[in-house]
C-alpha cells in the first residue's frame, strides 16, 4: 500500500457523501470493516457540526451510541450555562465560568455536579480509590490540563484572573504548585510526549513513581497529525496501545485512560495567520480520523478511552488566548476533569 494521502481520502469521502455513491475504491485501509467505520465516523461527526444548537452548545443523537456509559461515551452530550444581561442591556450571555457538560449517555455522580463540586470532593474521591498521583502524558494540552488543575486544587476552587489562561508550559511535578493536593497525599504530574511511537514514552514507562495507585492520562495525536503520516501513526499508535495493555497487567494498581485529542479552533488558526493553518492538518475532520485511529487501538488492548473532543468541539472560542486557537483553556480543561473523575470516583 503506497503513502497515504489523507487531503485525497478527505475529498473522495466528501464527493461520496454527496453523490450518494459507494464508498471509495481505495480509502488507504487495510480493510472494508475500518473503511466502514471510518465513512460512519466522518457522517456523524459531521451530523454534529450541523446540530449546534447555539455557539457554546451541540447535540449528539444518542443512537449512534451505547445506551450504558462508558468512557468513549462520555464526550457525547451538550453544554449548559448561566445566563447574566449583557452591557447593552438588551440581551443575555453565557457565562463560562458557569459551564457544565451534560452526558447524554450516563449520569453525573451528585457529588460531582457543578453545585457540589470542590476540591474536597477530588480529595475524597482519591482518598476512597486510593489515587496516590494523577499524571497527564502527552503534549501542551496535557500540560495544561494538570496544570489548571492544580491551580484549581490550590485555590480552593476559585482561580484568581491571572492564573486563568496561563499560557506558559511548565514541564514536570516540581514546576508544579501542588501544596493543597500533597497534603491529602495525592502528587500531580505531566511528562511531555510527542508522538505515539512508545520510545517518546520510555520517561514515564520506567518512572518507577507510578507503578502503584497512579491515574494515568495519555494521548498523542495533533503532534503525529505534523510529524508523520496516518500510516505511521496507525503502527505507532496501535504499538503503544499494546504497551500500556502490558503496563496495566504489571501494575495493576495503576489506572491507564486515553484521551481523545481535542479538535483545534480552525477559524481562529487560520485569521492568525497560523502557519500549522496552512499545513491543513489539523482541521476537524482530520482529527477525527486520527481519534478513530486511535481509540479503535486501545479498544483492541482493553485501554478505557475518554473522549472529549466533542467537549471542545462545543466551545471552540475557548482556548487560552485570542491568538491561540488550539489548547483548551482554564475553565474547559477543568471541567474536562471533573467529568473524568466523577466516572472514576462513581
Amino acid at each position: 500500500m503506497g503513502t497515504f494521502n489523507l487531503l485525497l481520502l478527505l475529498s473522495m469521502v466528501a464527493f461520496v457523501m454527496m453523490s450518494g455513491a459507494s464508498e471509495p475504491e481505495s480509502s488507504g485501509f487495510e480493510d472494508a470493516s475500518t473503511e466502514k467505520l471510518f465513512d460512519e465516523h466522518l457522517q456523524s461527526r459531521r451530523l454534529a457540526l450541523a446540530q449546534f444548537v447555539d455557539p457554546k452548545s451541540v447535540t449528539y443523537p444518542n443512537r449512534f451510541f451505547p445506551p450504558t456509559c462508558t468512557f468513549d461515551g462520555i464526550g457525547i452530550g451538550r453544554w449548559t450555562y448561566e445566563h447574566e444581561n449583557a452591557a447593552d442591556g438588551f440581551s443575555i450571555r453565557a457565562k463560562p465560568e458557569t459551564a457544565e457538560w451534560s452526558p447524554l449517555s450516563c449520569r453525573i455522580n451528585d457529588a460531582f455536579k457543578l453545585k457540589n463540586y470542590s476540591p474536597e470532593t477530588v480529595f475524597q474521591c482519591t482518598a476512597e480509590h486510593n489515587i496516590k498521583s494523577i499524571i497527564t502524558l502527552g503534549g501542551s494540552t496535557s500540560n495544561y490540563i494538570i496544570h489548571d488543575f492544580s491551580s484549581w486544587l490550590e485555590h480552593d476552587g476559585s482561580i484568581p484572573e491571572d492564573k486563568m489562561n496561563d499560557h506558559t508550559k511548565l514541564r514536570g511535578g516540581p514546576h508544579l504548585k501542588q501544596d493543597a493536593a500533597n497534603a491529602r497525599g495525592l502528587s500531580l504530574e505531566t511528562i511531555l510526549c510527542k508522538e505515539a511511537n512508545p520510545k517518546g514514552f520510555s520517561q514515564f514507562l520506567n518512572d518507577e513513581r507510578f507503578y502503584e495507585n497512579s491515574l494515568i492520562i495519555f494521548n498523542s495525536g495533533l503532534w503525529d497529525m505534523r510529524a508523520n503520516d496516518i500510516e505511521k501513526y496507525e503502527r505507532d499508535v496501535h504499538e503503544l496501545a499494546e504497551v500500556f495493555a502490558q503496563y496495566k497487567i504489571d501494575h495493576p494498581t495503576s489506572r491507564v485512560i486515553w484521551r481523545a485529542s481535542g479538535t483545534p479552533n480552525w477559524d481562529r488558526l487560520a485569521n492568525q495567520n497560523d502557519p500549522r493553518a496552512h499545513e491543513k492538518l489539523l482541521a476537524g475532520d482530520n482529527v477525527a480520523i486520527y481519534n478513530l485511529i486511535a481509540t479503535r487501538a486501545m479498544d483492541l488492548n482493553g485501554i478505557e478511552v475518554f473522549d472529549d473532543s466533542l467537549m471542545i468541539l462545543g466551545r471552540p472560542e475557548e482556548t487560552r488566548t485570542e491568538t491561540d486557537g488550539l489548547h483548551p483553556g482554564t475553565h474547559m480543561n477543568n471541567e474536562l476533569m471533573r467529568v473524568l473523575l466523577s466516572v472514576i470516583c462513581s
